[in-house]
This record gives C-alpha cells, structure tokens and sequence, in this order.
C-alpha cells in the first residue's frame, strides 16, 4: 500500500515537469505514462482495501501471485518511463522486489485471498451475539 501511495504521489510530482520535457521527446508519450503511474498506483491502493469494485474487476489483486505480478509490470513502466531521473530507479527498484518476493511466496503454494474466509458479517452478527449475552448475564 505505501508503494502504492508513493507511486501516485511521484507521478503527480513529476507531472508537472512534462512542459519541460514536452519539446525534447514525444508529449503523448509522456502524458500516457504519468497518467497510467497514476490510475495504477490508486488501483494498487485500492487493493488494499475491501472495495467490492476491486474484488469484482481486479480479482488478481487479491491473489500474492497477481500482486506480484502486477509489481513486475509496474516497475518495467519506471523502467522505461522514468526519464533516467534517480527516484524513477528506486521505485523501479522497489516494486521489482516485492514483485519478485509476492511471486516467489504466491509459488510456495501460499493462497491468497479466498471466499471462505471470517465475512465482516459473520464477526459482527457474532459479536453482538456475544454482547447481548453479556448484558443479559449482568442482568440476572
């Protein structure tokens, strides 16, 4: 999630130097990259979250296997987009190796995220289970 976090907020930094670089390489080029750095650095951080919007479209996410992955493919585009810049090769840095590490945990045969697992409402119905059996044992 802070890779996540931190890729968003370098492409947003570096997205206001594209005026500088605009005449000296190609502009769409440029643009497609830092707005693609963007849209998949809040997609990494909404991986994070419970969103039923991710489970539903980005279910690879949820796996150790595709999150690895998915870091792999994100540090080739600093690879490629990062203009030679230091902190371009340390988020290149940075997500090729946990990208490597969640691919090498996801082939130990670790599973990922499953649909059996504690539902929210299961913990809830079952805590204010427990509740009202407390409360109704204080009151005897």
């Amino acid at each position: 999630m802070g890779l996540g976090g931190l890729m968003v907020f370098y492409s947003v930094i570096t997205f206001f130097t594209i005026a500088a670089d605009i005449l000296s390489s190609s502009p769409i080029l440029i643009v497609s990259f830092k707005i693609y750095e963007i849209l998949f650095g809040c997609l990494l951080v909404l991986a994070f979250c419970d969103f039923n919007f991710v489970m539903k479209h980005f279910r690879f996410l949820k796996t150790v296997t595709g999150k690895g992955i998915f870091n792999l493919f994100l540090s080739s585009m600093f690879l490629i987009g990062n203009g030679g810049s230091v902190w371009g090769w340390m988020m290149f840095g940075g997500f090729l190796v946990f990208g490597i590490f969640f691919v090498a945990v996801g082939c130990a045969c670790i599973t990922g995220y499953d649909d059996a697992d504690i539902k929210k409402d299961e913990v809830k119905d079952k805590a204010k289970d427990s509740i009202k059996k407390s409360t109704a044992k204080e009151s005897d």
